[in-house]
């Protein structure tokens, strides 16, 4: 994988985007029920994001092999 002529796939980046974005909505709600105060505006900004990330990885898993 970490060979000089390594290029990443489409499909790759988008499952290192849903990942990433599955990481960042589980992390935000965590500390929701931890902290138990009102949803703040960052935590808002956290699971908006997480869940563009997931979106956007979606759409590039049909792009299959070619490189990202």
């Amino acid at each position: 994988m970490f060979r000089a002529e390594f290029t990443l796939s489409k499909r790759q980046l988008g499952l290192l985007m849903i990942a990433a974005g599955l990481v960042t909505v589980v992390v935000t709600l965590g500390a929701e029920v931890l902290d138990s105060d009102s949803f703040g505006t960052l935590q808002k900004l956290g699971i908006l994001l997480g869940v563009m990330s997931t979106l956007v990885g979606l759409t590039l898993l049909p792009l299959g092999d070619r490189p990202a």
